[in-house]
């Protein structure tokens, strides 16, 4: 009677095998073995439907897995609930005024880097969704550091930081994925280095009222934060799927969510990642589990001439060395829309060939050039000098810099960008 134990204490859904006393490891069970009388052990439904399904049927997932699936609330403008009966591991639906259409360009980058992921981006002008994998891009996924957004937004929002250079402390006695996490920053800092305990300390003076009622404002994926203020975007019960990121970020891009503009505008210059004449690139990484197997993400938006087009990438990191590809696909993917010039490529008269140090994709220049002109660009593609290769975490055309803090802030923040780990979580 573990299982059903576990799942009572943790508030999670039923529907989850348990391994490993009340450690969750979501599982896709079809409702008719999903234990309805509480106390039926899931181990016992394992045992007696072994032999009638498949072995992936009562197996723990693979890395990459979508995480448990809740309703949206009643009322939310963005997702609408699941019929009545769905499986709660079930993709989504499609948010109600657009459609989905699947370019097999961009599949094709994911077979070609080996990796199984998904890239969307949002048209709301064409009111369309362009992208590969419909199935994994509307399932969710633990958001990871994808969340230091919306926990930037939050924390601005309800004063916890007096601004993005307020420097916090850093407390962690865990082994820092890199050396450039060991020191106090402000958010300005960390959100580059993609920093976890400076941002769960952020989460921790935030609190769980505020954080909750501030998720719930946002109608951010399954809105569950549980009862770890810092840690339900590691470790869930927090997920959300890659269609619900480009809304998310799109509201935010076009300062439309409900949160104060100022607020809006600071966690647009942190985003801010690399520009160029008449456009921009915000984007921020995301690795659940790093630095071991688990689900990469890269989300963010362009803005062309004043038009945003938000986008999501999510796929499954096998080996570290993975983690680089995030930005890589991600990139190759915005390239062949139109939306980005070419960068850090080698091109040859009919293709143009992007290589990290275990994927190796390739991206059609004539696709590349066909596309530039088409719905998913507000206009010529500009010119752009070409990256000298990809530094870790911000792989950019033309980095930005954080820029410098004012005298009167608390502690100065450097001028340079700072030293960014080789594979940012």
């Amino acid at each position: 009677m573990l299982s059903t134990a576990c799942e009572v204490l943790a508030g999670r859904p039923p529907g989850q095998a348990w391994l490993g006393g009340c450690d969750p490891v979501p599982m896709r069970m079809p409702p008719f073995l999903r234990p309805s009388v509480p106390g039926v052990p899931l181990l016992v439904l394992a045992w007696v439907a072994g032999p009638i399904l498949p072995p992936t049927a009562i197996a723990a997932p693979a890395a990459g897995s979508p995480a448990g699936v809740a309703p949206s609330a009643a009322g939310s403008p963005a997702i609408t609930a699941p019929a009545a009966g769905a499986d709660a591991l079930a993709p989504l639906p499609l948010p109600a005024g657009l459609r989905w259409r699947e370019d097999p360009r961009l599949g094709a980058l994911f077979h070609q880097a080996g990796l199984g992921g998904t890239f969307v981006l949002l048209d709301r002008r064409r009111g369309e969704l362009v992208g590969s994998n419909r199935e994994r891009a509307l399932s969710r996924f633990t958001p990871a550091s994808t969340f230091k957004i919306a926990n930037s937004l939050i924390g601005l929002s309800v004063g916890a930081v007096a601004s993005v250079d307020t420097v916090l402390p850093y407390r962690s006695d865990a082994p820092p994925f890199s050396p450039a996490w060991e020191k106090d920053m402000g958010l300005r800092e960390a959100i580059v280095v993609s920093n976890v305990p400076i941002y769960q300390e952020l989460a921790r003076r935030i609190g769980p009222a505020r954080m909750q009622a501030a998720i719930d404002r946002l109608d951010y994926g399954n809105r569950q934060i549980g009862s770890r203020v810092d840690s339900f975007w590691l470790r869930g019960p927090l997920a959300i799927s890659a269609v619900e990121q480009t809304l998310f970020l799109d509201r935010l891009a076009r300062q439309a969510l409900p949160f104060p503009q100022q607020t809006q505008r600071a966690v647009r210059e942190i985003t801010l990642v690399e520009r160029g004449p008449g456009w921009e690139l915000h984007a921020k990484t995301g690795w659940q589990n790093g630095p071991n197997p688990g689900v990469g993400w890269w989300v963010g938006w362009v803005e062309r001439q004043g038009v945003v087009q938000a986008f999501a990438l999510n796929l499954d990191i096998r080996r570290r060395a993975d983690g680089d590809a995030r930005q890589r696909l991600g990139r190759a993917a915005l390239e062949l829309l139109g939306l980005l010039p070419p960068a850090a490529t080698t091109s040859t008269s009919s293709t143009s060939t992007t290589t990290t140090s275990s994927n190796t994709f390739t991206v059609p220049a004539a696709a590349s050039a066909a596309s530039a002109g088409s719905a998913h660009s507000a206009g010529p593609t500009p010119a752009a000098p070409a990256a000298s290769g990809p530094a870790a975490g911000r792989s950019l055309a033309t980095p930005v810099a954080p820029a410098a803090t004012p005298a009167a802030a608390p502690v100065p923040t450097p001028a340079a960008t700072p030293a960014v780990p080789a594979a940012v979580p």
